[in-house]
């Protein structure tokens, strides 16, 4: 028997999404009674019951549970169909027909969120009925909602219980209604701040309101426990702030004693309870009467306290003193566990998140540095296919060393280890200068850039080379999310003593629950989620922090995805000169790619100098390549140049390898193709979901021209696949 009060069997019987649901069966199957049933080894009991077919059943009603199906379906914990029981074989003899006469039943397990089986979800008849393998779904997505809404039932009944715990806590300790309202307005007005500090500063203006105080003020405690240092404190009066740094044992050596154990310091009038030496001189030359200083201890040592005080002899009550150190133990417990909280989720966060793209973006550069390496090792040195690999190392290289400058800029700077160079400088020549070094990022991706400032020379006091920095990190940022063929803008205006350059794009944009992340350490803007625009995040973090050392601010906008992204950089001006005028710098043409026959080959990359490289190396190797820089163009290219190998990138904007994989996979005139994934990304799970992708091959890069070889070779003796998918 299930015992009385059942508490999931109460639960789910006070579901509105039960009955709901039941409904719904019963009006989609055409079945004329549906039920949620409790199910255990020893027991059945009806949860919820709509009942059309005058089975008598209710709520709370229970039958053996070896004589039911849904017994069946909660072992099995799979769905149950049975159109007519009494022709079908498997259920003839069965109890449900034969003593309870249903020969129309479906059901699916009701399953708890934790994976517990609570019991059944079902529809049933007593005459046969046709019933439909389609129904399923429907049961299952219904058996899904009541178990969230039973889980959500479950945490408001134990948030309704921890506060009512919380309650009679507070009602045990005899406070009144007044400090009830207090402490709970303290607690959401505290909840709703992130920052320590805040939090601290509202308590103490709040705690000193509420006990009509002349000042109440928090510290924090060396280390050494010698001295304290008053961070903030409030006065009734508006008077002076006390503010700075006391050693404790001017107050005497009852406080320095309580305070270090733990013991709240209660002195209702100075001057008669504490002579000179005890603290009393010190007290009464701050003109201090009274006070309540409570400690905050935390394994034996003496972190921070929190001072409540008079300027005349004041009774503290129990109650007061109460309320002091319940406020107290609240807001240092709330800050201490966010502070906590906050720094061990996102230290993991931002590890694992910068190891994995920075293993991510070292190994695209050095791609066709090695494949440059291995082609200058079979040419001669002055030939054209060695003058273009120089030039592709070259740039990668680059690219290298940029990365890991920022790196380090961004750790001087956080350490304050950057010093400025101030000079006067035209706005005019920093983006020139900024355009200089981004030009070859947004040639390369035939973007069309325009640089228009007003009118006049407008100067800085500034470090020429770092804010040429700053500038060059957003336009190659534009360039990096803007789809091939974009558009940059560069525009400057003049509004009071500051000039506000702003650099738009017609790029990806950025989710706009983003946009005020964008500046953070290793945050990521772009949208995809296959990691094919990804990058380590510092380059928004380094400009934020060197425009904030020229005295100026740094601002994102963007109306969201596929609406392009502009960014602000506001600079204060200091002279005003000739203006400079409107450039624009023409893409460059894409060079035409040497082929020569052999086994036709397909590059799908979208980082350009890896995609040339490989070309040039496999042409070395006597193949016939073509190279697509995304998923549309590879489709097309595969119905045209019909490849029989595609060395395919997993990471592309739009369509993603796998999806070209699949498409190629599901086209029977493509079965002969060798797929190989040729990606950045090497975890095992990366590896599985490449095989299951229809690959044939993974490669992670840098690979190894040597290794590439060996794979060629392997590939030509293995031969094409044939119709059926097989070497």
């Amino acid at each position: 028997m299930v015992p009385v009060g059942d508490p999931i069997v109460d639960a789910i019987s006070r579901l509105p999404a039960a009955q709901a649901a039941l409904h719904v069966l019963c009006r989609v199957t055409g079945l004329r009674m549906a039920l949620v049933a409790r199910v255990t080894p020893e027991s059945w009991t009806a949860c919820a019951v709509l009942d059309d077919a005058g089975f008598g059943l209710e709520v709370g009603m229970t039958l053996d549970v070896t004589t039911t199906y849904c017994r069946d379906v909660s072992q099995s914990r799979a769905p149950l169909l049975v159109a007519n029981g009494g022709q079908d074989p498997r259920f003839s003899g069965h109890p449900g027909l034969l003593l309870h006469g249903i020969h129309t039943y479906i059901a699916v397990p009701l399953m708890s969120l934790d994976g517990q089986a609570l019991g059944t979800l079902c529809a049933l008849d007593p005459e046969p009925r046709p019933v439909s393998n389609e129904v399923v779904s429907l049961f299952e997505l219904l058996a899904r909602l009541i178990a969230l809404e039973l889980e959500a039932d479950d945490r408001q009944r134990q948030q309704a219980l921890l506060l009512e715990q919380r309650a009679s806590a507070v009602r045990a300790l005899g406070e009144s209604e007044r400090r009830l309202r207090f402490l709970d307005r303290l607690g959401q007005e505290t909840r709703a701040l992130a920052q320590p500090e805040a939090v601290l500063a509202l308590t103490a203006r709040s705690l000193g309101e509420h006990l009509d105080a002349g000042r109440c003020s928090y510290a924090r405690v060396t280390d050494d426990g010698d001295q304290f240092t008053i961070v903030h404190d409030w006065t009734s009066s508006r008077g002076p702030s006390w503010a700075g740094t006391y050693r404790l044992e001017q107050f005497g050596p009852r406080a320095y004693a309580d305070l270090h154990a733990g013991r709240t310091l209660v002195v209702h009038d100075v001057p008669s309870e504490l002579c000179g030496a005890d603290g009393g001189d010190t007290f009464a030359s701050l003109g201090i009467e009274a006070l309540v200083c409570c400690p905050r201890v935390k394994d034996g040592r003496l972190l921070a306290l929190m001072v409540v005080q008079q300027d005349y002899p004041r009774s503290w009550q129990p109650a007061e003193v109460a309320l002091i150190e319940e406020v107290v133990e609240r807001s240092w417990s709330y800050v201490e566990s966010l502070q906590l909280q906050h720094a061990l989720r996102e230290t993991d966060r931002l590890k694992d998140e910068f190891l994995a793209t920075l293993a991510h973006e070292l190994r695209n550069p050095l791609a066709p540095i090695r494949s440059g390496l291995e082609l200058l090792d079979r040419t001669p040195p002055d030939s054209v296919v060695a003058t273009r690999a120089r030039a592709v190392m070259g740039r990668q290289l680059s690219h290298l060393v940029r990365l890991v400058d920022d790196l380090m800029d961004v750790s001087r700077v956080n350490r304050g280890k950057i010093h400025l160079q101030h000079e006067l400088v035209d706005v005019a020549a920093v983006i020139a200068s900024a355009v200089e070094t981004s030009a070859p990022a947004i040639h390369a991706a035939s973007h069309d850039l325009s640089v228009g400032l007003p009118a006049g020379r407008l100067m800085l006091m500034a470090d020429p080379v770092r804010l040429s920095q700053v500038f060059s990190n957003i336009l190659m940022n534009a360039a990096k999310y803007t789809p091939r063929g974009g558009r940059i803008d560069v525009t400057g205006e003049r509004h009071g003593d500051a000039v506000h350059v702003r650099v738009t794009d017609n790029g990806v944009g950025i989710r706009v629950d983003m946009v005020p992340r964008v500046f953070e350490m290793f945050t990521q803007a772009g949208p995809t989620q296959d990691r094919a625009q990804g990058g380590l995040g510092i380059g928004l973090t380094l400009v934020r922090r060197l425009v904030e050392m020229h005295g100026g601010t740094v601002s994102a906008h963007s109306d969201g995805l596929g609406r392009g992204t502009s960014v602000t950089v506001v600079l204060p001006v200091v002279e005003v000169g000739p203006s400079i005028s409107d450039e624009r710098l023409a893409p460059i043409e894409q060079r035409a790619r040497p082929r020569v026959p052999g086994r036709r080959v397909l590059i799908v990359d979208d980082h350009a100098d890896g995609a040339e490289l490989l070309s040039l190396l496999l042409v070395e190797h006597g193949h016939d390549v073509a190279i697509a820089s995304s998923g549309e163009a590879a489709l097309d290219l595969l119905a045209t140049f019909r490849p029989s190998l595609v060395f395919l990138d997993i990471g592309l904007p739009g369509i993603s390898g796998y999806d070209v994989a699949r498409h190629v996979r599901d086209d029977p005139d493509q079965a002969g193709t060798t797929l190989v994934a040729m990606t950045g990304w090497g975890s095992d799970d990366d590896k599985q979901r490449a095989s299951e992708a229809g690959f044939d091959l993974h490669l992670t890069k840098p690979v190894d021209p040597a290794v590439l070889g060996a794979v060629l070779h392997e590939l030509q003796t293995r031969g094409p696949r044939d119709q059926t998918g097989r070497h």
